[in-house]
């Protein structure tokens, strides 16, 4: 449980750090940028919203195999989910990048108006969040919990180090500092997975 709550929170800091990073980095001349981020956050966001569904379906049924010890079944199970979020998320960067702008636009009015690389970066960012949560999925099906939470601190602790990138420019540094951030955490998540079945397959061979 312990384990559970510090990834809770960690996972809550990633995603909700960077429209405060905005908000703290803006210039007095800035000051209205944050609603801005905000605003086309929550646009770039909505491929997030719809793979919440998804989300809650894939930890029963990854914790089915777990628990027959079907971790080839699994690996292979988690595999394909990967690929059809990774088409998802590319599909996502590039209507974004096309028609993030105007949907903006449209939602919030033309004040809130930003850059069509600003809603491809952001849009890559959510990518790079359903990949990390589909992988947080699978660690705590195979009772890795504690990696899981292990890989979420980290992607937290990279987040400031990582603004320190375009200093000159508000979005793009906080846009770049999110992507390190949650691809850091996957990575991370990836890595530990392959050695936690890894030691499961490994222990299982001892017993036979």
């Amino acid at each position: 449980l312990g384990s559970l709550l510090l990834a809770s929170v960690a996972t809550a800091l990633v995603l909700n750090a960077s429209p405060l990073a905005v908000q703290i980095l803006a210039t007095d001349q800035e000051i209205d940028e944050s609603g801005k981020f905000l605003n086309a956050l929550l646009v770039a966001r909505v491929p997030l919203f719809f793979f919440q569904a998804v989300q809650a379906a894939l930890l029963p049924r990854l914790s089915r195999l777990a628990g027959q010890e079907k971790f080839l079944e699994l690996w292979r199970e988690l595999k394909r989910l990967l690929s059809l979020v990774v088409g998802l998320g590319s599909a996502a960067v590039l209507f974004m990048g096309l028609l993030g702008p105007q949907i903006v636009v449209f939602a919030f009015g033309e004040e809130f108006r930003v850059s069509h690389g600003d809603m491809a970066l952001l849009a890559c960012s959510s990518a790079g969040l359903m990949i990390a949560l589909s992988l947080t999925q699978a660690l705590i099906a195979c009772k890795a919990q504690g990696r899981m939470a292990t890989a979420w601190v980290v992607g937290v602790g990279v987040f400031p180090a990582a603004l320190s990138i375009a200093k000159n420019h508000l979005f793009l540094r906080v846009e770049i500092a999110l992507i390190i951030t949650v691809f850091t955490s996957a990575l991370l998540m990836a890595v530990l997975l392959v050695k936690r079945l890894t030691s499961i397959s490994s222990a299982e061979s001892q017993i036979i």
